[in-house]
């Protein structure tokens, strides 16, 4: 490989370094042989169709929207103590409806396709993403299943009967852009609101009943993501029977992502399969080392264009036995 100012931690690969398009095209066609994949995706993943992330230079926490003016600093956007007062979670929830919007008006990325092409093609195990903006869900209700989402999604529900508005998507959010806030219409929970009273006062509790919040997971918040079948570990356990881990357009910076990776990791290594982060991520931390075999450095939309069109001209093998030495090799 050519050298580079500070060598990598992890072997890397360089999208736009001419030198390295060989190497690259031959990892590709590695990775597309790969039977069975498990993702895990970030903001990164769609930020091609205009949806800012969060930790990068031009990310939302490192700018102040005026949605949030001087009440709520950025980077404490999901800190769940915005919900005690009018006072923060006004700004917060209007900042909410502009991303809700954002997401509803963007169109999928490469990179969604790439995850909906392994749906079609039964090689994808399972999807774990960090986003709320729902774009994967909304452009393949199939793969519904296979997508769990970690941070919720920034949809509505009431905090009373837990259900979605009856109205239009589009016109609530226009009323939380105007006053910050909207409420629950549905005749049956306005009816157990008239029996138990509706007049509640904001100091008296967190928020009064029937005020309409996103799905997400608020900082100093739980979630379990387990289900019927199978807890969350369990999840894990069989997700990490694969060939390949994909980590893709995720910083690790959050500590709930950052432990799913490692596990995941951990147990599809013991399976002979190999771990590969794409994304612009720079040198990765000595921590992240023992964890991924390869590093493919650019831009997420073109490894993805080019990963589709292999996808649709390979037959996929079981590939883990060699995966890790292949995938090492290369680099």
């Amino acid at each position: 490989m050519p050298h580079r100012a500070q060598l990598p931690l992890i072997p890397t690969v360089y999208l736009d370094d001419p030198a390295h398009r060989e190497v690259y095209g031959q990892l590709q066609a590695t990775i597309a042989r790969a039977k069975k994949i498990t993702i895990v995706c970030g903001a990164g993943i769609s930020t091609a169709a205009g949806i800012p992330d969060y930790r990068s230079e031009d990310g939302l926490y490192h700018c102040q929207p005026p949605e949030l003016g001087t009440a709520v600093n950025a980077k404490d956007l999901f800190n769940i103590r915005n919900l005690s007062t009018v006072e923060t979670f006004l700004p917060v929830s209007r900042m909410l409806a502009r991303m809700r919007i954002m997401a509803r008006n963007a169109l999928e990325t490469q990179g969604h396709r790439y995850i909906h092409r392994l749906s079609e093609r039964k090689r994808l195990v399972r999807c774990y993403t960090s986003n709320i903006d729902g774009i994967l869900n909304r452009e393949g209700p199939n793969l519904m299943e296979l997508v769990l989402e970690l941070h919720g999604r920034n949809e509505l529900k009431c905090n009373r009967c837990g259900q979605p508005p009856d109205e239009d998507p589009r016109a609530v959010d226009d009323q939380v852009l105007k006053d910050g806030i909207a409420f629950c219409t549905r005749q049956d929970c306005l009816e157990r609101a008239s029996l138990r009273g509706s007049k509640v006062r904001w100091n008296l509790r967190r928020l009064p009943p029937g005020v309409l919040l996103p799905d997400v997971v608020w900082n100093e918040d739980s979630r379990d993501h387990g289900d019927e079948t199978r807890s969350f570990q369990q999840h894990q356990k069989r997700d990490g029977n694969a060939d390949l881990l994909i980590v893709i357009g995720t910083s690790l910076a959050t500590d709930g992502v950052a432990r799913l990776v490692r596990s995941l990791a951990q147990t599809v290594r013991s399976y002979q399969g190999a771990v590969v982060y794409v994304g612009r991520a720079g040198n990765m931390s000595a921590r992240w080392s023992k964890y991924f075999d390869l590093h493919i450095e650019g831009d997420i939309d073109a490894w993805a264009a080019d990963a589709c069109k292999l996808l649709a001209k390979t037959v996929p093998i079981v590939i883990s036995q060699a995966a890790q030495a292949g995938l090492r090799n290369w680099v």
